[in-house]
């Protein structure tokens, strides 16, 4: 009878366990994909800030320009 009463107890325990994370997944899978959404534009911003930097840092060559003119 004890073998019974446990057993009865582990499938409660684990239907509770059970219910538990399925009303908490919804909650959880929101927040990793806000978070994800935030790690996608903080790269985006970064990468925008390298483009910058390296298609600042230099100028074309004054062959290039040249030819890029054109004869006008």
């Amino acid at each position: 009878m004890i073998v019974c009463c446990n057993w009865m107890f582990s499938i409660d325990l684990m239907t509770t366990v059970r219910d538990r994370i399925n009303a908490h997944l919804p909650i959880v899978l929101e927040v990793l994909r806000t978070g994800s959404l935030v790690v996608i534009a903080l790269s985006t911003i970064c990468a925008s800030q390298s483009l910058k930097q390296m298609a600042g840092g230099h100028d074309a060559p004054s062959e290039v320009t040249a030819t890029n003119k054109g004869p006008n």
